[in-house]
């Protein structure tokens, strides 16, 4: 947390793309985020398989950190990966593409019994994203990203929509997903194992801190992390009863004692 005299400083200059502002720059640490639904990274146990649904066959990653997602390159489903939402919400066919790759992957993790029934039971989980090469593009608010300044370009739905930038917990999955050797994501983007992964969405770029070491014949998390902005916006006081408060003072220091 950032100070200044001991005391938080509130006035930084750190702006994350798609959201609003700047602030002071934390970076937040996602313990345990590795197999957060089902134990493991690879669900499957496999970095990709091949998934058969209505509309055709497509190679899939399953990757659980944070939240389970699945990912399927953009190309797979007829999409550059450098779509804008709009664009995207009109593209009826590569919609409709996603939420059966979703459905069916929500189905191999058990969430619901027929894949027919992940949309009205389960939207929420697993996310799906479309993942490509780096590539320059323009964000939703006219910018342009250059393909040297990211390492994958990646469009992420949330509950059947297409985000506007992206999840973090969706971020922290496809990070790690790129640190797995056979990923979806490790093959378009061709980076390997990065200590700081960045990625590139349709408001900008955001930037996840991963690791990840081989552990039996899985994988194992051992750093998930992304900074977020925080700054003060309301100050307030609460009144407390003199013998509440005292109470409180005591326990105080009793617990500093200890």
């Amino acid at each position: 947390v950032p100070t200044r005299d001991g005391r938080f400083d509130s006035e930084g200059a750190f702006r994350i793309d798609g959201v609003p502002g700047t602030g002071s720059r934390i970076v937040l640490d996602y313990k345990g985020a590795g197999g957060a639904k089902t134990g493991k990274l690879l669900p499957t146990g496999n970095p990709s398989d091949t998934m058969k649904t209505p509309s055709g066959v497509f190679t899939v990653s399953l990757v659980d950190a944070a939240n389970p997602s699945v990912f399927v390159p953009a190309s797979e489903v007829g999409l550059t990966g450098m779509e804008l939402p709009d664009e995207l919400l009109t593209n009826t066919r590569a919609m409709r593409v996603l939420e059966e790759i979703r459905s069916h992957a929500c189905e191999w993790l058990g969430l619901v019994h027929d894949w027919r029934q992940a949309t009205s039971q389960v939207p929420s989980l697993p996310k799906v994203a479309a993942v490509a090469p780096p590539m320059s593009y323009r964000t939703v608010t006219g910018s342009t990203i250059r393909a040297d300044e990211i390492d994958v370009t990646a469009r992420i739905m949330s509950m059947q929509k297409p985000h506007r930038a992206y999840a973090v917990s969706g971020a922290i999955c496809t990070s790690t997903a790129a640190a797995i050797a056979g990923t979806v994501v490790a093959e378009v983007a061709g980076t390997g194992n990065l200590p700081v992964f960045r990625i590139g969405h349709p408001s900008g770029s955001l930037e996840c801190e991963v690791g990840v070491v081989p552990e039996g014949s899985g994988y194992r998390l051992t750093r998930a992390a992304t900074s977020r902005t925080a700054r003060r916006i309301l100050m307030g006081t609460a009144f407390v009863s003199g013998t509440k408060l005292a109470a409180l003072r005591q326990l105080s220091k009793e617990m500093n004692k200890n």
